[in-house]
């Protein structure tokens, strides 16, 4: 499939004015025609849809453009990340397709309207910023004008309709897929709250119609591990109008040109993953970049697609409506201010940067001036019931943890709580955690590790030569790490100090916990 690829570059925005949901007037027209057990006719071109009657299809096909409505469409939030409205959106299992035309010969004048948000605006790039926002706007044909994001980097391409079927057949995800696009399919819940939890916002602020719908996941249902499932589970909690599992099984099984065979959802039955469309290999698909084309596309008329929030919660918004959806409850502020608490969770689990020297942290902490009451608890590592590491965020005042995946669970404290995010000797000072909690009116500290003796000597012993390397440094000269950056010496911060078990100025740390406690 041959179709335009727009140039990606740098764009920066300021901001948009009049930026409004694009959403058709029909937008469950679709699911009303097809019924619980309808399926499109996807072999057909738009133009002819009305007229095909092939042995084999039923149902309604795709229905003609609304002229009022952008093939694309995004609305901006304050951090200037976009939530995207598309017409009709097709994914290959590797490439996103926009549809901006019904037939080939419109394409070019379609693709010839697209310009440049500094041709349109040139006010709206004047000052970079380090997310990639927006880059090509439609001129309004209609009430609203719309613009294309480049969320997902470059990975959309723009096509006509008769152009997308000419290699066959497509199939049809239910109007008004909430598409999630990911490349990273590994167990870092951190990677994953940075997609997820702008469907979440979305959620909570722009529900799915009466009609119902599904989530899509670029994703093998394997890959899903217990956390993850857990914050699926919680949102569809909250958004009663999603497809049933009976709807989503006789969706699927209207599919001509998927597998018979293939799982179908259960657990979360408004989730569709890869496999239960496409037929794939379990095996190979849980890490990496999961983009691979399959044997057909899928399409959605009114998709969404959401941005990658590097600072995961919004704000106060994302954080209440979290924590009431798990239940939390707030320790009273008398609580806190008679017993706080305070939590150290370590990461024995992983087996990597782990506290040096827990038991003297604990010893410090725990004498901490006795008229605070303060309670200290050390925990090795997280619990493996992702509803239990809720509950042990709900139960804590001040989180003492290391730097890494495992802090995104923060988000589950109370406001005016607080973080106390240990970074190892040499590590980079990656900002998203604290601005996450910061955003949620959870108060923020952060200390960087120290290199003991002990740690020298293991560094400087390593069977990698990159590793003495690094160490060799370190000892040459210690204040070569003073500025933490990952391009300081990136191959140090992967090689050596990335993986290092840490000790820590245990002053520094009595003093940042003080100050948290006496901020409660």
């Amino acid at each position: 499939m041959t179709c335009f690829r727009p140039a990606l570059l740098a764009a920066f925005l300021l901001g948009f004015c009049d930026v409004t949901t694009a959403a058709s007037s029909g937008a469950n027209d679709l699911n009303t025609a097809m019924g619980q057990n309808g399926m499109l006719d996807s072999a057909c071109s738009r133009e002819a849809v009305d007229a095909c009657t092939s042995e084999g299809l039923s149902g309604s096909a795709p229905p003609p453009v609304n002229a009022k409505v952008p093939p694309a469409h995004c609305r901006l939030d304050n951090d200037i990340l976009a939530t995207c409205d598309y017409q009709t959106l097709c994914f290959d299992g590797e490439e996103l397709y926009v549809v901006v035309a019904d037939r080939e010969a419109d394409f070019a004048d379609a693709v010839a309207s697209l310009r440049e948000i500094e041709q349109h605006s040139p006010g709206l790039a004047m000052k970079a910023l380090l997310s990639r926002a927006l880059r090509y706007y439609f001129p309004p044909k209609g009430e609203r004008p719309g613009m294309t994001p480049i969320n997902y980097q470059a990975h959309y391409h723009y096509t006509s309709w008769e152009r997308m079927v000419e290699n066959g057949p497509v199939e049809w995800l239910p109007n008004g897929t909430r598409v999630l696009i990911v490349d990273e399919q590994d167990t870092n819940v951190y990677h994953f709250s940075t997609f997820f939890m702008p469907a979440w916002t979305d959620a909570m602020l722009n529900p799915v119609n009466e009609g119902g719908s599904v989530y899509f996941l670029n994703t093998q249902e394997a890959c899903l591990n217990d956390w993850k499932k857990m914050m699926f589970q919680t949102l569809f909690s909250q958004v009663p109008s999603l497809f049933s599992e009976n709807q989503v099984h006789a969706w699927l099984d209207s599919m001509t040109q998927r597998d018979p065979t293939s799982a179908k959802p259960t657990t979360l039955p408004a989730l569709l993953t890869r496999n239960h469309v496409w037929p794939e290999s379990v095996g190979e698909t849980c890490y990496g970049n999961h983009r691979k084309k399959m044997p057909f596309p899928v399409c959605a008329h009114n998709a969404r697609t959401f941005p990658v929030r590097l600072h995961v919660l919004s704000g106060y918004l994302d954080h209440s409506t979290l924590r009431e959806a798990f239940g939390v409850k707030e320790r009273t502020s008398e609580e806190r201010l008679h017993s706080p608490r305070v939590t150290v969770v370590d990461r024995k689990d992983v087996h990597k940067r782990l506290f040096r020297d827990p038991e003297s942290i604990i010893e410090t902490l725990e004498h901490l001036p006795a008229h605070l009451n303060v309670s200290v608890r050390y925990v090795p590592s997280m619990p493996q019931d992702p509803r239990e590491q809720v509950a042990l965020m709900a139960e804590t005042d001040v989180l003492v943890m290391m730097h890494g995946a495992g802090v995104t669970n923060a988000m589950f404290l109370s406001q005016n709580s607080a973080l106390v995010e240990v970074f190892p000797y040499g590590h980079t000072h990656f900002g998203s955690y604290g601005e996450m909690v910061q955003r949620a009116g959870i108060n923020y500290r952060k200390i960087s590790g120290v290199l003991c003796e002990s740690g020298k000597e293991e560094l400087l012993a390593s069977p990698h030569s990159q590793t003495r390397e690094c160490a060799e440094k370190a000892v040459n000269d210690p204040t070569y790490w003073n500025v933490r950056r990952y391009l300081h010496d990136s191959d140090c911060f992967l090689f050596a100090f990335q993986q290092h078990n840490t000790a820590v100025d245990l002053l520094q740390l009595r003093d940042a916990v003080l100050e948290c406690i006496l901020y409660l």
